[in-house]
């Protein structure tokens, strides 16, 4: 198992590879930095993912604009889970092909899980 970290902010790409330097869990994981108004995935960070955390930036689109880009990469066959943390009150439109799963309200935003369904393609 490993899980590839894409962030935009320096800083925190920084401390990401520190912890798992730290957890010595480095050749488990990947940290990629990028320019997230781009929507692509940066080069190294292929799909199929299992598991997406997805946490934008509140102000703007990008998150819809990352579920898009979600639902068009391939998944695992037996399909996979975007979490998707925004601001509270703000409406999620699943894009074709993934489902809106559950929903909790936490601390001032809310939580979406989203699912890829077996069997689904993009």
């Amino acid at each position: 198992m490993e899980a590839h970290f894409v962030e935009g902010s320096r800083d925190v790409a920084r401390t990401l590879r520190e912890n798992l330097e730290l957890l010595d869990l480095s050749k488990r994981g990947a940290v990629h930095e990028a320019d997230l108004s781009r929507i692509e995935l940066p080069p190294g960070a292929k799909p199929p993912f299992d598991l997406v955390f997805l946490d934008p930036p509140y102000a703007g689109n990008a998150g819809a604009l990352w579920l898009e880009r979600l639902a068009q990469i391939p998944w695992p066959p037996d399909g996979g889970l975007v979490v998707y943390e925004r601001r509270k009150g703000t409406e999620v439109l699943a894009p074709k092909g993934i489902r809106d799963s559950s929903r909790a309200h936490l601390f001032g935003y809310d939580g979406h899980v989203l699912s890829r369904p077996h069997g689904v393609r993009p």
